[in-house]
Parts: structure tokens; C-alpha cells; sequence
């Protein structure tokens, strides 16, 4: 099993930059606080890509989009983070609070050129275009 999350419905772009871990947290303000995500990050067990686009403004489609990559078939301490007790099962709730985390990360780079908006914005992260998922979440 693996998941990513995608910040935005839109296909990803043809040219995407995978973040070190410092860069990662740094984009990632408040994904990154949830200890376990950070922890994931810092160790390079999660990939959080964004769009490579040279001169691309903060607010273009692109501008904000990036993605969060969790290889749990193939880290199984990382399995056991999002995994439900010691069931075949992942932590729907835990998904749900990374990716609303994750929304508003995405949101707050969307503004990134615009600094004077953006101390003086704030986000409602029930913003999400959709989320599909399995029946059962398995964690392998």
C-alpha cells in the first residue's frame, strides 16, 4: 500500500521537483506539525513534490499545487503510524487531518508573492475539490 496526497485535482505538471526534507518542512508549515508527518519528512520516508516551472507565480494553477507521497508497503515502521491498531486497516481520521493540513499549506503558498495578503489571511481548510478512497483502507 501507498498513498499520496495531491493538493489539487488539476493532472500533475510535466516538470515536478521532489523537496529535500528541509525544504519540505519549510513549504509545509502546518502539515509538518503534526510530530509523526514531521518525523516522516525529516527522515526522508515521505516525498512532498511541487511543480518545477521556472518563473512561476505563486497564485497560476501551478503555483500552489504540490503532492505528499507515504510508501507504506515498502517502510513498515511507517505502516505502523497510519495503521489501525494491529489491523490490516488505516487511520481514516489521521488521513483526514494531514490532508486538511495539507490544504491549508497549499492555500498559504498560493499566496506566497503576495506577502501583505497573505499575514492577513485565513483559511477554512473544508476547501477540498473531492477524496476518493477505498471501502476499507488496507495498510498493506
Amino acid at each position: 500500500m501507498q498513498f499520496a496526497y495531491t493538493s489539487s485535482k488539476m493532472p500533475a505538471p510535466l516538470h515536478v521537483k521532489t523537496l529535500s526534507p528541509s525544504e519540505a518542512l519549510a513549504k509545509l508549515p502546518l502539515t509538518s506539525m503534526e510530530y509523526t508527518t514531521q518525523h516522516a519528512i525529516q527522515e526522508g520516508d515521505v516525498e512532498v513534490s511541487v511543480a518545477d516551472i521556472a518563473n512561476l507565480p505563486s497564485n497560476s494553477p501551478y503555483g500552489s499545487w504540490m503532492t505528499m507521497y507515504f510508501p507504506l508497503s515498502k517502510n513498515v515502521e511507517l505502516r505502523q503510524q497510519y495503521q489501525l491498531l494491529n489491523l490490516n486497516s488505516l487511520r481514516a481520521g489521521r488521513i483526514m487531518s494531514i490532508v486538511d493540513s495539507l490544504c491549508s499549506d497549499s492555500c498559504t503558498n498560493y499566496l506566497d508573492d503576495f506577502e501583505a495578503q497573505k499575514r492577513k489571511t485565513l483559511f477554512l481548510t473544508a476547501m477540498m475539490d473531492g477524496l476518493s478512497y477505498q471501502s476499507r483502507l488496507k495498510a498493506d
